[in-house]
């Protein structure tokens, strides 16, 4: 405001006494486009979760952004049919950010009841949520029960991830991971990622085909090294079962892997970090500059390292299909998971092997809703 005050009495001044009318028109209106926010995200800049989670802003800031997150989710469609095929595997990933509205530390609401509506309404075979409080995990297991999710697993998420002092509740919570099937787990555990874990299950489906599911949250105010070493790690235990065969050693974590006709790989979570191909190239500049200036990379190398390891972002890929006239699903801007404005959340595939016929993208989808500071993700596969 300052600036803009004196910028202003400069202007008047210049107009009185040199009445260069259209040089301060156009200084002043290019001013205000080179500092363009992302989509429909009226916020002074908007980056990553590392960015509002680790460099300060003030409330009034945050508080607008979030506004802003809500006018987005209200003028957002459920993108796809929320009714799942029979013939169709549907998986879901939501950070719930532990049964509270709000956004980051702020809470705002008991969410618990319309967060399991939700998930009825998705009616996925299979759930991944981040976020979700330890002293809550055996209630919502029962909740799970009721509407036939009849397997559950659950585990820490990084420490970065609990719940401090001065929240209004749950306090000194530690946050889990959970995943939840309505088919029985053939094999189950959890994954040591850094001092925490992600969790692991994986079910057979009619024939030889089997789906092995993660649900992860990367640590959040660290360093881009220690996101990467993390995801080094649950890969390290989803492929290690194909170099174990290749040994001719024993398979730990799937029995007779080779003769199935077909695996799927799916990795679902709050990665927390935004990644250039996402975005057009005047959102990614906004983004970028933001990230350098909170001192943060612009890439912690998590999506390089899943494409060396052959595995695809089902958002990018639903959107190729979609370009080609396959049923599929890429939602439109507004495009966002989280409330700073940015993706954060992913669900990452393989299949093995990569010629199978047996397990095909159907679409992608976001589910519009302000119960959470994130969106819920899903996809379809034939």
């Amino acid at each position: 405001f300052i600036y803009l005050f004196f910028y202003l009495t400069f202007v008047y001044k210049s107009f009185v006494i040199r009445h260069h009318y259209i040089y301060h028109f156009y200084y002043f209106f290019f001013f205000l486009m080179i500092r363009r926010p992302p989509r429909s995200t009226l916020s002074s800049s908007s980056a990553a979760s590392d960015v509002y989670k680790r460099q300060p802003l003030p409330r009034p800031i945050q508080r607008h952004m979030y506004d802003c997150f809500l006018r987005d989710v209200a003028s957002m469609e459920a993108t796809g049919s929320h009714r799942r095929h029979p013939k169709r595997f549907r998986f879901t990933s939501f950070n719930i950010h532990f049964f509270t509205a709000g956004y980051s530390s702020i809470e705002l609401g008991d969410t618990r009841s319309a967060v399991m509506e939700v998930i009825q309404k998705i009616d996925a075979d299979a759930v991944a949520l981040q976020e979700v409080p330890s002293s809550e995990v055996y209630k919502l297991e029962r909740e799970f029960m009721k509407l036939g999710y009849a397997h559950m697993i659950f585990a820490p998420a990084p420490s970065v991830h609990t719940l401090k002092q001065d929240a209004r509740r749950y306090v000194g919570d530690r946050l889990m991971v959970v995943l939840a099937s309505r088919h029985r787990f053939s094999a189950e555990g959890a994954v040591a990622i850094g001092d925490g874990f992600a969790v692991f299950g994986a079910v057979h489906l009619g024939g030889s085909q089997v789906v092995a599911m993660y649900s992860v949250h990367l640590s959040v105010r660290c360093s881009p090294e220690q996101r990467r070493r993390e995801m080094e790690q649950l890969l390290a235990h989803a492929l290690d079962p194909h170099v174990a065969e290749d040994a001719g050693r024993p398979n730990p974590v799937m029995p007779h892997l080779s003769s199935m006709d077909s695996l799927l790989f799916l990795v679902g979570g709050d990665f927390q970090q935004p990644r250039q191909g996402d975005y057009p190239p005047h959102e990614w500049a906004v983004i970028a500059a933001d990230l350098r200036a909170a001192g943060l990379p612009l890439n912690d190398g998590v999506e390089t390292l899943f494409g060396q390891n052959g595995f695809k972002d089902a958002r990018r890929e639903a959107g190729d299909l979609r370009t080609e006239g396959v049923l599929a699903i890429r939602p439109e801007p507004p495009c966002v998971s989280a409330w700073n404005g940015v993706i954060s959340d992913y669900i990452m595939f393989k299949v093995v092997p990569d010629t199978s016929s047996l397990f095909q993208l159907g679409s992608f989808s976001i589910w519009p809703t302000n119960i959470s500071d994130h969106l819920p993700i899903f996809v379809d596969f034939d």
